[in-house]
């Protein structure tokens, strides 16, 4: 069996390859895209891939402008998605409008939202539930932390997903 490939994609040098040496040592295939472009190339590419980690505010875009390349590429791969930010929280009205910015289409890819910094510790039960599809079945569910903090949810409804 193969093993899973996760695309990593941030521009923090440290973080992605140290998250990458924990991830391979789980038994993960894993490559490192430090931006949006590098990463379109990668979903472009003949390589499937099986969750892309992607962090929201990159040096060369957002991961927002990420999801509106995948949108409009109907040929680039559109893996779940956990979404990373030391930015914005998901319990503020900011990541309500970012979510709702999205291609519609694209929005339940996200399976996970994960506030940096975030240890290794807890990422990993969240890819594995990820990857052997035990996320949430509501994909517009995010939770939030990977602090030793309770966690929190929030939903979002139909109608603040946009029209159908």
């Amino acid at each position: 069996m193969n093993e899973p490939h996760i695309l990593l994609v941030d521009d923090d040098f440290l973080v992605s390859y140290a998250l990458k040496e924990h991830l391979e040592q789980q038994g993960y295939r894993v490559t490192v895209s430090n931006g949006c472009q590098e990463a379109k190339k990668a979903l472009r590419g003949p390589s499937k891939v099986d969750l892309m980690i992607l962090d929201f505010l990159m040096a060369d875009g957002c991961g927002t402008d990420l999801f509106h390349s995948m949108a409009e590429e109907s040929a680039m791969q559109k893996p779940r998605i956990i979404m990373c930010s030391g930015l914005i929280d998901p319990h503020n009205p900011s990541w309500k409008v970012l979510r709702q910015r999205l291609p519609y289409g694209l929005q339940p890819l996200i399976r996970a939202y994960v506030n940096k910094p975030y240890t290794f510790e807890e990422m990993v039960p969240k890819i594995r539930s990820i990857l052997d599809g035990h996320s949430s079945s509501d994909p517009n569910e995010v939770t939030s932390g990977d602090f030793p903090l309770p966690r929190h949810r929030a939903t979002f409804t139909s109608k603040e997903r946009g029209p159908a």
